[in-house]
């Protein structure tokens, strides 16, 4: 009976070994997990942090440090696949639950509150430079082409290394703006130039004030019949007024022969004769 009992309390001893060495490489695994998974959080390797605490849990199903942490790593991933599609807004309400998740780390929470204010000031700048493009195309649309680059100007100072569609559109509406000006300022200096021709032809004193001529040969041809037609007119600078006034001597062929007729004001018409 003795060495009975002698048997049974050597066996029950050495499975409280056993289980007491498995219990203690459990504890191992897990708090090994767990440091390392937090060790990649520090490292922002968060995929490698969530297969960390997954393994954490495995060694302890029911810990609820281990769930807290996995829940709040698994949110940070949804939220970076969320930005991926351009979703900021539910990308920054899952990063708000991640945040309040309860038995969280604060390491996790830190993070999580990082990559919050990252998208927040990633929706003011978008705002913020939309505005300042949409601002430039209506000044465009109104051909108000300096005042919209100036505006361009502005907003292609700034780091659009996240904006790369916005950097795109600005890039190409001030190219349209630059070709606007310089065909603008083309016309304008063909303009010029035709007015300074105008003003330099009506300052000559021979050259015929608009309209005067035709006035002239209606009156000496069809009115008064002093010349028979007007294939039939010569004319011949004569002199010069004060004025800046050129008169021609107004001549016809008859039988073959020049024959004076009157001479007039090609600037104001008046003829005599």
């Amino acid at each position: 009976m003795k060495l009975h009992l002698r048997i049974i309390t050597m066996i029950f001893s050495v499975l409280v070994i056993f289980l007491g060495g498995c219990s203690s490489k459990t504890d191992e695994l897990y708090q090994d997990s767990i440091q390392k998974g937090l060790d990649a959080i520090a490292e922002d390797n968060f995929s490698k942090a969530d297969g960390l605490f997954e393994v954490a849990i495995e060694a302890k199903d029911d810990d609820v440090k281990a769930k807290a942490y996995s829940k709040q790593v698994q949110m940070i991933l949804k939220a970076d696949d969320l930005v991926k599609q351009n979703k900021i807004d539910e990308a920054v309400q899952v990063l708000d639950n991640s945040i309040v998740v309860k038995e969280g780390s604060k390491v996790i929470v830190s993070k999580a509150k990082d990559k919050k204010e990252t998208l927040l000031l990633f929706q003011e700048n978008e705002k913020k430079y939309n505005t300042l493009l949409t601002y430039a195309k209506n000044l465009n649309q109104s051909s108000d082409f300096l005042k919209s680059n100036e505006k361009l100007d502005e907003l292609l100072k700034a780091d659009l290394t996240q904006f790369a569609p916005i950097q795109d559109e600005a890039t190409k509406l001030k190219e349209s703006n630059n070709e606007s000006i310089k065909k603008a300022e083309i016309a304008k200096a063909k303009e010029e130039a035709e007015k300074k021709a105008a003003a330099a032809k009506a300052a000559s004193p021979f050259e015929w004030a608009p309209g005067i001529k035709e006035e002239f040969e209606r009156s000496v041809v069809d009115e008064n019949g002093y010349i028979e037609s007007r294939d039939n007119i010569i004319y011949k600078k004569d002199s010069v007024n004060d004025k800046n006034e050129g008169f021609y001597s107004v001549y016809t062929l008859i039988d073959g022969e020049e024959v004076y007729v009157v001479y007039v004001n090609c600037k104001t018409g008046w003829y005599h004769g």
